[in-house]
């Protein structure tokens, strides 16, 4: 739980070195826009994913989602 909450935290301080000391290429996210975009797998996949929304969002926030008995952030932004 401790190395989620740091995850989110990196996240929402789009600080992509803390994010790619937790990350490795077998790593799997699915925010919801992967339901059209695919997944963002690796390290790789979360420079995309942070990228992108940087590019697309000028505020973003994860927040913690217990549903569904597994860890989930969901995410909300301000398009740019």
């Amino acid at each position: 739980m401790e190395a989620f909450l740091h995850g989110m935290d990196a996240m929402n301080r789009l600080d992509a070195e803390a994010l790619m000391q937790m990350v490795d290429d077998r790593s799997v996210f699915e925010p919801r826009r992967s339901a059209t975009e695919g997944a963002f797998i690796g390290r790789e996949g979360m420079r995309r994913f942070l990228a992108d929304t940087i590019d697309a969002f000028t505020l973003f926030k994860a927040n913690k989602d217990y549903g569904d008995a597994r860890l989930a952030l969901e995410a909300a932004g301000l398009p740019a």
